[in-house]
C-alpha cells in the first residue's frame, strides 16, 4: 500500500507541495491527476525515495520512509526513461538484475521474456542511446518488471508508444494490479485513467483538492453527465 499524509516539500522558498493525501491499496490503480506543475512528480520522487519530504507522513508497503529496503519493493517508472546510453538493451537489463541482486538462475529467462514481450528482442543489441523515445519507454518498463516489484510509482507512462504498446501496457497495470500490486499512475491522458482505475486524486497548487472515484466525484462536482474529463476541468477551475 502507499499512504500520505499532509506532504509537503520546499525547495529554497519555494513551496513545491503544501498538503498532498492519498491511499493506494494492493490490488489498486490509483490515477494521480493535476495540471502542470501541480506536485505529481515531486510527490512521485519523494515515494520512490529519490527526495526527502520538508514534512508529512509517508508509509510505503510496510513502513515508513525513509527505510532502506523499501527501494526493493518498489519501482519508479519516470515521465522520460533514465537510461545507460552506452549500454545495450540487454546489458541494461543484466545492469538492473545485478544491482537489485535478483536470483541469478532464472536471469537468463526472465531478460529474454521482458526484451520478447516487449517487442525489444531484435534490438537487444543496440545501444539504448540509439532506441527511439517509445523503445526507450518500453525498456523502462521491462526493468521494472524485471525486478518484480509491490508497487509501481508511473508517471506520465505512455509517452513515445505507439497504440498496440500502449494497450499492452495498460493491461500489464491491469494483471499486475489484479495480482495484488500496488499502482499510483499520473497520467494527462484522462481516458486511460478513466478506463483502468478504480480511484483518482486530483492535486492543484500542491494540494489535494478532490480524492474518489469517479462517480464519487461528480457527485461532488454536481455534475450529472460527463467524462473524467469534465470532473477534471470542474474540480481544478474551483481552485483558481
Amino acid at each position: 500500500m502507499i499512504k500520505i499524509n499532509h506532504l509537503a516539500k520546499t525547495i529554497g522558498n519555494k513551496k513545491i507541495l503544501i498538503d498532498v493525501n492519498l491511499e493506494v491499496h494492493s490490488g489498486e490503480i490509483v490515477g494521480f491527476l493535476g495540471p502542470n506543475k501541480a506536485g505529481k512528480t515531486t510527490t512521485m520522487k519523494i515515494l520512490a525515495g529519490l527526495l526527502n519530504p520538508t514534512s508529512g507522513e509517508i508509509i510505503i508497503g510496510d513502513g515508513k520512509i525513509p527505510k532502506d529496503d523499501i527501494s526493493s519493493s518498489v519501482a519508479f517508472i519516470p515521465d522520460y526513461p533514465l537510461l545507460y546510453e552506452k549500454l545495450t538493451g540487454r546489458e541494461y537489463l543484466n545492469f538492473i538484475y545485478s544491482v537489485y541482486n535478483l536470483d541469478n538462475s532464472s536471469r537468463n529467462g526472465k531478460i529474454d521474456y521482458m526484451l520478447e514481450i516487449f517487442d525489444l528482442a531484435e534490438q537487444k543489441d543496440d545501444l539504448c542511446g540509439n532506441y527511439s523515445l517509445g523503445m526507450q519507454q518500453k525498456l523502462s518498463f521491462a526493468s521494472a518488471f524485471l525486478r518484480d516489484p509491490k508497487i509501481l510509482l508511473v508517471d506520465e507512462p505512455m509517452n513515445g508508444l505507439d497504440p498496440k504498446s500502449n494497450k499492452m501496457v495498460q493491461d500489464m497495470l491491469v494483471e499486475f494490479a489484479a495480482n495484488g500490486g500496488t499502482v499510483l499512475l499520473s497520467t494527462h491522458i484522462l481516458d486511460i485513467a478513466e478506463r483502468i482505475c478504480r480511484e483518482v486524486v486530483v492535486i492543484n497548487k500542491g494540494k489535494t483538492v478532490a480524492y474518489g472515484t469517479i462517480p464519487e466525484l461528480k457527485n461532488m462536482m454536481h455534475i450529472e453527465s460527463g467524462s473524467l474529463i469534465d470532473v477534471f476541468l470542474a474540480v481544478t477551475d474551483k481552485q483558481k
